[in-house]
């Protein structure tokens, strides 16, 4: 079968607030950029986004670059009555598509929203594929395992941007988006070890998380049978009431 042509792709994780410091998520985020740069060696050359300059990533250096980084773009905000806050960081590799990968973090992120809008820790890889170092839907899947391992989020997934586009509430609510591959932490995996729709990984040192797989294709929203099966994935999910909110009503 021939290979498609490289089309964009995104891998979003979401987490609650933890009681951590900031560094332990710039040094995962370090761990993430070196994995991918040893996947795509056409990725090595990272570069933090301040404003309108470039601030070139030294590798000996990483984590505490990209803790300064973080600590120079804290922010915060109302809600309501109460204050939340949460540091944002933006990496790119200053390539053009297909070589193109860019990735955009919201951590530190504090205090734990329980109603209402769901204020999470963020973290999403923008990218092309297939391309150099992802020339097959395995290795994406291995770096999908990767991250999540790396990052146990609440849940995560990998899909073409902005699709499945979820319901306004939902995506405010922090309801699970269900992607052609998608990342369950324990909370979720539990009654859906599998669906008849996908295969199902589990994914080290996350204590029970799970990744589902759609289909071992190019996963295209182009492709009536590729929509058709992530929908029953959505479908078998929501009736196993993991797509619920993360947050209770106002």
């Amino acid at each position: 079968m021939m290979r498609p042509m490289p089309r964009p792709y995104q891998l979003q994780l979401r987490w609650d607030p933890r009681d951590e410091p900031l560094i332990a998520d710039a040094a995962r985020i370090a761990t993430l950029l070196h994995d991918i740069a040893v996947a795509a060696s056409d990725s090595a050359d990272w570069s933090i986004a301040i404003g309108s300059d470039l601030e070139p990533i030294v590798v000996t250096e990483s984590v505490p670059q990209l803790l300064r980084a973080f600590e120079s773009r804290r922010e915060t905000w109302l809600y309501g009555e109460r204050e939340f806050g949460a540091c944002r960081l933006l990496i790119v590799n200053s390539r053009v598509p297909p070589r193109r990968v860019q990735l955009t973090a919201t951590c530190g992120a504090w205090p734990r929203s329980t109603v209402g809008i769901w204020f999470a820790n963020e973290l999403t890889l923008s990218f092309w594929a297939p391309r150099l170092g992802f020339t097959d839907t395995e290795s994406l899947l291995n770096l999908f395992c990767e991250a999540c391992r790396l990052f146990s989020p609440s849940w995560g997934q990998l899909s073409p941007p902005d699709f499945p586009q979820l319901p306004f509430e939902a995506k405010l609510r922090g309801a699970v988006a269900v992607g052609w591959m998608t990342y369950l932490s324990a909370e979720y995996a539990a009654p859906v070890l599998t669906t008849n729709g996908s295969e199902s990984y589990a994914v080290p040192e996350t204590n029970g998380g799970r990744c589902l797989l759609v289909t071992k294709d190019w996963f295209s929203p182009d492709n009536p049978a590729h929509v058709a099966a992530l929908e029953s994935v959505q479908h078998e999910l929501a009736a196993a009431g993991v797509l619920r909110y993360r947050t209770s009503d106002e």
